[in-house]
């Protein structure tokens, strides 16, 4: 009866999302077995149970009391006994000692051991501790977990943000591709996500999709791990380079930080500050580049400064890769400087545009190398970006209503 109620709860919670996924533009997935389905969800659930029962380690075996132990040596000779198991050895702190992996125990002990008396050395070892808890692989990505949370992610997305896609069906059917968008809403990305859905319940979750991301994002303690088992990476480009080269389609946001912390009254301008590296990309590998507009993910938050004058003051920009730190107001801190700390975020209507692939003239090494060449194409996807965005943003009547 409980598990038959529970089935009717998750069958609701699938139908109800189906509606929202045709609420948001996504009437239909013409690509293999609908991801939203019972039966599709209820067999990734299967294998992600399978999987963390086959990976689970073995029961801690229960210590014996006072009273078994003086059984056991009652029981049996002293010659005879069965050898005692020697408890584990304690650190003080009421556990087991555990084990430094051992990247780490080679970071302490290696060439910056002189950083416990040199700042800078400090400095640099503590950039090399947050790659290390940053990076992310491209085996981390769950298709299992993504095409299980879909239908629930879904339904949230659209009570909450009203989200809305057009034109999912411009990215190519199959092949790699890079996708390039304005970026917007801080560290949380609800752009991001949302996009991430719609090309699973489209393309199906197997479909490779994979994200470039700040590594800053990633070294969150919940959200990192989040991030990569959706498919993101750390934002470098050789990881693009990799990740088409495997064939998969491929999300970058070449405005970084400075764009999704804009001031609020810049919400609706394409900023990508002139980085150019995503041309570069598209150009070498001969992918498709489309372009992915987006107008109300930036009003999930109300940023005051983007504060590059802060990281510049600090030496954010040099030590981290960190060009902009946010001066905001958000639910519960009020006004604050970072936005590193858990906020709420408002429930503005966020509608995304995938636009039609660009073909450009010239492609390989030789047109990713000639600069000019770059600077017009680059030229030519913040035009279409900007377009879009402008056009979007001119039929919402208000912020965060839409």
């Amino acid at each position: 009866m409980a598990q038959s109620g529970k089935r009717k709860a998750h069958d609701s919670i699938r139908a109800a999302a189906w509606q929202s996924a045709t609420a948001s533009g996504l009437s239909r997935s013409p690509y293999g077995a609908p991801p939203l389905s019972s039966v599709s969800a209820s067999q990734a659930s299967n294998r992600r149970s399978t999987k963390r029962t086959e990976s689970s380690p073995p029961p801690r075996r229960r210590r014996s009391s006072a009273a078994e132990t003086k059984e056991r040596r009652d029981r049996y000779p002293a010659d005879t006994a069965p050898a005692e198991v020697a408890p584990p050895k304690r650190n003080g702190h009421n556990g087991a000692r555990r084990e430094v992996p051992r990247e780490f125990d080679e970071l302490l002990r290696g060439e910056d051991d002189w950083w416990r008396e040199n700042p800078s050395a400090a400095m640099r070892l503590a950039e090399k501790v947050l790659d290390l808890v940053a990076s992310g692989t491209f085996e981390n990505r769950d298709p299992d977990l993504v095409r299980e949370n879909l239908p629930l992610n879904w339904l949230l997305a659209q009570l909450y943000f009203r989200a809305k896609v057009d034109g999912i069906e411009n990215i190519p059917a199959e092949g790699p591709a890079l996708l390039v968008g304005n970026h917007s809403g801080g560290n949380y990305i609800p752009d991001s996500f949302i996009l991430g859905m719609a090309f699973a319940t489209y393309f199906g979750a197997e479909r490779p999709w994979y994200a470039l991301t700040h590594s800053a994002a990633m070294a969150f303690p919940i959200l990192g791990p989040i991030l990569k088992s959706f498919g993101s990476i750390p934002a470098s480009p050789q990881n693009a380079d990799e990740a088409l080269q495997r064939g998969a389609c491929v999300l970058v946001y070449p405005g970084g930080d400075i764009e999704t912390y804009r001031p609020w009254t810049e919400r609706n301008r394409v900023k990508f500050a002139g980085r150019m590296g995503f041309i570069r990309t598209a150009l070498k590998n001969e992918v498709p580049l489309v372009p992915v507009a987006n107008v109300g993910s930036h009003e999930t938050g109300i940023f005051l400064s983007d504060g590059q004058w802060l990281c510049r003051l600090l030496g954010l920009d040099k030590r981290f890769r960190i060009k902009a730190t946010p001066i905001q107001v958000a639910i519960p801190w009020g006004l604050y400087a970072t936005d590193f700390l858990p906020r709420l975020l408002l429930p503005a209507k966020i509608e995304l545009r995938v636009l039609p692939p660009m073909e450009f003239e010239r492609t390989g090494i030789d047109a990713a190398m000639d600069n000019d060449y770059v600077r017009q194409c680059y030229d030519r996807v913040t035009t279409a970006l900007q377009e879009a965005v402008t056009d979007m943003a001119s039929k919402r009547r208000w912020p965060i209503i839409g």
